[in-house]
């Protein structure tokens, strides 16, 4: 389970250093990811720390608050539009998918099932292929083109 968290983890770190433009090197990137592995892995079984894990499917965004042991401590859905036609255009706007994300994260943290400060991580999945053009300033020039979409598919 570890592992697998810690991924998702380097890719959300390494999406919002980008946007920032502080992403200089791999390395940089992996040190704050190793400085968090080492930090869950010498928790004490006694310690009660929290992941927010965050899944970006197609329906929509499921955010939810995981314990370092792995038990779902709560959870939350925000359906997203999905955009299509018969001629093979499936599409969503990533403004879409931001605010689902923060309703959805919002929405469990402010519950208070746990205290924000146990929160020890974020973690990040993903809908597998999408193609969000942005323009000089990291934003979005259209909807993004998810991996539903069959226009092409004449080509391939």
């Amino acid at each position: 389970m570890y592992i697998i968290l810690f991924i998702f983890v380097k890719k959300i770190s390494n999406y919002y250093l980008l946007r920032s433009g502080k992403l200089d090197d791999e390395f940089a990137s992996n040190k704050s990811l190793f400085t968090l592995i080492s930090f869950i892995l010498t928790m004490s079984d006694s310690q009660k720390k929290y992941i927010l894990a965050i899944d970006h499917g197609t329906g929509g965004p499921k955010s939810a608050i995981v314990s370092t042991h792995g038990e779902v401590i709560d959870w939350a859905f925000e359906e997203v539009p999905l955009h299509v036609s018969k001629g093979g255009e499936a599409e969503q706007n990533p403004d879409d998918w931001w605010k689902a994300i923060l309703k959805t994260s919002k929405r469990i943290i402010d519950n208070g099932k746990v205290s924000v400060d146990d929160i020890v991580g974020v973690c990040n999945t993903s809908q597998w292929s999408g193609t969000v053009a942005v323009d000089k300033d990291k934003n979005h020039l259209m909807n993004s083109i998810i991996w539903m979409d069959s226009r092409g598919a004449k080509y391939i």
